[in-house]
């Protein structure tokens, strides 16, 4: 294998473009909780698409929002992140910054 062309590296050029949504129930008689996992954004200023992909995660009225890195991918997207999770930050989260 060439460097730079392994497994490891299939998610570069796809995870900044490719969201998805999925939706898991748990067993009966259990509470009801809505959790929204975000992870690996890498979120620059100009990606207007995926802040307003963020906001729209609010109409899913998530209970608990868990972010699990990696949200920026330049030091000068920290205001964009902030817009694009404005409609989140009020509600209960765990937040872990990543190595982004």
């Amino acid at each position: 294998m060439q460097a730079g062309r392994g497994t490891d590296h299939l998610g570069i050029g796809c995870e900044r473009t490719q969201r998805m949504t999925r939706a898991h129930t748990v067993p009966d008689g259990a509470e009801p909780l809505r959790v929204l996992h975000l992870s690996d954004l890498h979120l620059l200023p100009r990606q207007r698409a995926t802040r307003t992909w963020v906001h729209s995660l609010a109409s899913l009225d998530p209970d608990l929002v868990i972010t699990t890195g990696d949200n920026i991918a330049a030091p000068d997207a920290v205001p964009a992140l902030l817009d694009a999770y404005d409609l989140l930050l009020g509600i209960p989260g765990v937040f872990v910054l990543g190595s982004n």
